[in-house]
């Protein structure tokens, strides 16, 4: 790319990240025209551009993360429910000992009805594991008012993503994987949008995956344990990883690995470790597979078949069986990847967690955009590119936000998931021919 059109394309790029972190989900046009244009600047830069102009990208990647630094939150709440938990440690109470409907009316300082009325699930208990609770209480510490919080939490998220970025940049060699690859992960839109833009989780869980994954390709036990255990700490999802690992690593490394994981989560779980409140940490995870609905795949072909067999939503029927199979289906192709495709460390792992990742989200209720940010960081290490494809796709589910409330389109759902299907059917029949080539 020559020099002028790349700084053209940067400045471009720069100020579309900064309307797009300005314009509300409720004004679709504006939002699908500013994410629009830094898709067609995000695929033209990785597949254009060459290993010499990777920290130009890296610059034009931080600048973009500085204009979403002091914009408020606009295509989620979530980050409200962070602050409201951060400030009932501080207050001396803990998350689980009441719904936010409930504590409201504590007359608790910080906790007033201005913030309640922001949060998206006030019914229910908190499903956040011990370092997203840390998190939490470091913000609120940090400052005593919602857009104080707000920055410090983006603090941490782009510190997280510049310790990504900094793992990606080592491994990419270790794998002889191209450099430029890292811009797959860090000019990604949704990835900006989203943990930055939206001070999403995710940055961390993505931190501590890549840490992980340095250590594994290092054999270093001790940077596994505690890249696992972070992972794990700020979100549960990881835990769909302990069967390949333990697969992978036999009984007599992978166990006490593993019991490592284990008792490292449980030092950072101790302030959470009630017995008598655990169970409503419980009964609100369980929500999320017989309640929570959102851009699902497979469940909304099933839910449409029990509307119509039985006349009402099956989702409290459908939604934790669908989470059996799912975990029986990673379960199956740990064993697969194991004991017939033969992988043992150091090899790359990467390109099998996508597909986990993957047997997870189809089979899943709920897939919000952000979900798909561990998907991006992953493809960078690994052969497929389909998770930016639907990283680019996931975005269209913003148009059924109104003022009004939220509208579902199936139509956007279905034809969404399609493209993302047909791309990797496509991806895999062409991986599998090249490497008969």
């Amino acid at each position: 790319m020559r020099r002028p059109l790349r700084v053209a394309a940067a400045c471009a790029f720069v100020l579309a990240v900064g309307v797009a972190g300005q314009v509300a989900r409720t004004d679709t046009w504006w939002l699908l025209f500013s994410v629009a244009f830094l898709f067609a600047v995000y695929a033209w830069v990785c597949q254009t551009e060459k290993s010499q102009a990777v920290f130009f990208w890296l610059g034009v990647a931080a600048v973009a993360r500085v204009m979403l630094f002091f914009s408020v939150p606009h295509l989620s709440d979530d980050v409200y429910r962070f602050i409201w938990d951060g400030r009932l440690w501080l207050a001396g109470h803990h998350p689980l000992e009441a719904v936010p409907a409930e504590v409201v009316q504590w007359n608790l300082p910080g906790l007033d009805a201005a913030l309640f009325d922001r949060l998206n699930s006030p019914h229910y208990f908190t499903v956040y594991p011990p370092v997203a609770q840390g998190v939490f209480w470091w913000i609120a510490y940090a400052s005593d008012s919602v857009s104080g919080s707000i920055l410090m939490l983006r603090l941490w998220v782009v510190l997280a993503e510049v310790g990504t970025v900094a793992l990606l940049m080592r491994l990419l060699p270790a794998y002889q994987l191209p450099a430029q690859r890292v811009l797959w992960y860090a000019l990604n839109p949704l990835v900006l949008l989203e943990l930055t833009g939206n001070g999403h989780l995710e940055a961390f869980l993505i931190f501590f995956v890549t840490l992980f994954l340095w250590g594994w390709a290092r054999q270093q036990a001790g940077w596994m344990v505690l890249g696992l255990a972070g992972a794990v700490g700020v979100k549960l999802l990881p835990l769909m990883f302990f069967p390949l690992l333990g697969l992978t690593w036999g009984w007599r490394k992978g166990v006490p690995l593993l019991l490592a994981v284990l008792v490292l989560l449980g030092l950072m779980a101790w302030p959470m470790h009630e017995a008598d409140l655990m169970a409503g940490f419980g009964n609100s995870l369980g929500l999320y597979f017989q309640k929570f609905e959102f851009n699902a795949s497979i469940y909304y072909l099933l839910r449409e078949y029990g509307t119509w067999r039985w006349g009402y939503n099956t989702v409290q029927s459908i939604g934790w069986k669908l989470a059996v199979v799912s975990a029986g289906l990673i379960v199956a192709y740990s064993f697969f990847e194991v004991f017939v495709r033969k992988l043992r460390m150091p090899a790359n792992p990467a390109s099998v967690w996508v597909i986990i990742y993957v047997l997870f989200f189809v089979f899943a209720t709920t897939v919000h955009p952000w979900y798909l940010t561990p998907l991006v960081a992953l493809a960078c290490l690994s052969r497929w590119r389909f998770p930016m494809v639907w990283s680019g796709v996931v975005m269209l589910t913003y148009t059924g936000y109104t003022v009004h409330g939220y509208v579902e389109s199936m139509a956007v759902v279905m034809g969404g998931y399609t493209v993302v299907f047909l791309y990797g059917w496509w991806e895999s029949v062409w991986h599998s021919k090249k490497q008969l080539a």
